[in-house]
C-alpha cells in the first residue's frame, strides 16, 4: 500500500500524466479518468489501482528490451482499470447494490494485488543491466504475457466475458464514454443559454398612470397688424362707377363731373381736380372784359 501511495503524490502524477500525453496509443478518455481516480476514487483500491497503472506507463517508457512487450502489458493494465471504472460507474447509476458489495471490494483487492506485482516486475527488469536483460530477454516476454492472461482473466470477474480481449472492451466503453460526454457538453450548454436569456432584465411596463404630464402652455392669440396701410381714392367724370382693391386700398369714384384722386399715407398731395372735361387744377379764373 506504500507504494501505491508513493504513486498518488502529486508531483508524480503530473509527470505521469505529462509523459503518457506523449507516449502510448491510449485514449485520452482512458487516461483522464485514471488519472481522475487516481486523485480521488470513492471505492477502496480503485485509486490505489489506478495510480499503479500510471505509474507502469510511466516505467515502461525506459524499456530497451522487449519494449513493445512492456508497452502492450502496460497499455491492457490501464485499460482494464478503466474498464473497471465504468462498470462501477454504472452499476451506480442503476442503483445496483453490486456497486457497493462485499464482493466487488474483494474482487478489486485482488486486481490491485495483479497490478502491484506487475509494477514491481516492470520496475526491476527494467532496471536491469544490458548483460542481464540480454541473459532475461526470453524469460521476461513469457512472463509479461503471463501478466497479460491473468488481466484478461479478471474481466470474468467484473461481469464480462474472459476470452473478450481487453482492448475490444475498452472501445466498447470508450464509445459509451463518448456519447454521455456529448450529452453532458449539450445539457450544459443549454443550461448556459438559459441562465444568459434570464440574466437579461426584460423591459419594464410603462405605469400610465403615474406618468407626469407635462403642462399645456396656452398658445399666444394672433396679433392683428394695426399698421395703416396706403391707400388712394380716384375719382372720374363721366357717371357713377365704383372700383375697390383691397391689397392697395385704391378707391376710383365717378360722379358729378369731378375728378377727385387722393393717395393717403403720403408726404407729398397728390391731389387732382378736373372740371368740366379739362384738365387742370383748380377753378377757370376768368380776367375782367375789355
Amino acid at each position: 500500500m506504500g507504494r501505491a501511495a508513493d504513486s498518488l503524490s502529486t508531483p508524480k502524477r503530473r509527470k505521469v500524466k505529462n509523459i503518457v500525453e506523449n507516449s502510448l496509443e491510449i485514449s485520452n478518455i482512458v487516461l483522464t479518468t485514471l488519472n481522475d481516480a487516481a486523485s480521488m476514487a470513492p471505492v477502496p483500491y480503485l485509486q490505489q489501482a489506478a495510480g499503479l497503472a500510471l505509474g507502469i506507463l510511466n516505467i515502461v517508457q525506459g524499456a530497451k528490451d522487449n519494449r513493445d512487450a512492456f508497452k502492450k502489458l502496460a497499455m491492457d493494465t490501464c485499460e482494464l482499470v478503466y474498464v473497471v471504472l465504468c462498470m462501477y460507474e454504472e452499476a451506480t447509476k442503476k442503483g445496483d447494490d453490486r456497486g457497493s458489495s462485499r464482493k466487488l471490494i474483494d474482487d478489486l483487492q485482488g486486481l490491485l494485488g495483479t497490478i502491484s506485482s506487475i509494477e514491481r516486475f516492470s520496475r526491476k527488469e527494467i532496471s536491469r543491466g544490458a548483460l542481464f536483460r540480454l541473459v532475461r530477454n526470453k524469460t521476461d516476454l513469457g512472463k509479461i504475457q503471463e501478466y497479460r492472461d491473468t488481466l484478461r482473466r479478471s474481466l470474468d470477474l467484473f461481469g464480462l466475458q474472459s476470452n473478450v480481449a481487453i482492448r475490444e472492451a475498452t472501445s466498447q466503453l470508450i464509445i459509451q464514454h463518448e456519447k454521455i460526454l456529448l450529452e453532458l457538453q449539450r445539457d450544459r450548454e443549454k443550461k448556459n443559454s438559459e441562465a444568459a436569456s434570464v440574466a437579461v432584465p426584460a423591459p419594464a411596463a410603462v405605469d400610465q398612470e403615474n406618468v407626469p404630464v407635462a403642462p399645456v402652455v396656452p398658445v399666444p392669440p394672433i396679433l392683428k397688424d394695426e399698421t395703416p396701410k396706403p391707400s388712394v381714392t380716384v375719382t372720374h367724370i363721366g357717371g357713377d362707377k365704383i372700383d375697390s382693391h383691397s391689397l392697395k386700398n385704391v378707391t376710383n369714384t365717378n360722379s358729378g363731373n369731378v375728378t377727385i384722386t387722393t393717395t393717403t399715407d403720403s408726404n407729398n398731395d397728390n391731389s387732382y381736380r378736373q372740371y368740366g372735361g379739362r384738365p387742370g387744377r383748380g377753378p377757370v379764373r376768368r380776367g375782367p372784359r375789355k
